[in-house]
């Protein structure tokens, strides 16, 4: 798997549920694949990982992801 840090924002959860529906959007428009959660890369919850299975999901999914 690769992982992927991407910058969260608002901080913290809204945040991530933000950035997990433009993943599951990618994913139902057939542009990337599963994906799955990683972890907290930063104490103040502003950077979180998120597991590809493959370069080209996550070349994709770090192009298009705010």
């Amino acid at each position: 798997m690769i992982e992927v840090v991407f910058s969260v924002r608002p901080q913290n959860l809204p945040g991530l549920n933000r950035l997990a529906s433009q993943l599951n959007t990618m994913k139902a428009n057939g542009n990337i694949s599963e994906w799955h959660l990683g972890r907290w890369t930063d104490n103040t919850k502003m950077q979180h990982g998120i597991l590809f299975d493959s370069e080209e999901d996550a070349m994709a999914a770090k192009a298009e992801a705010t």
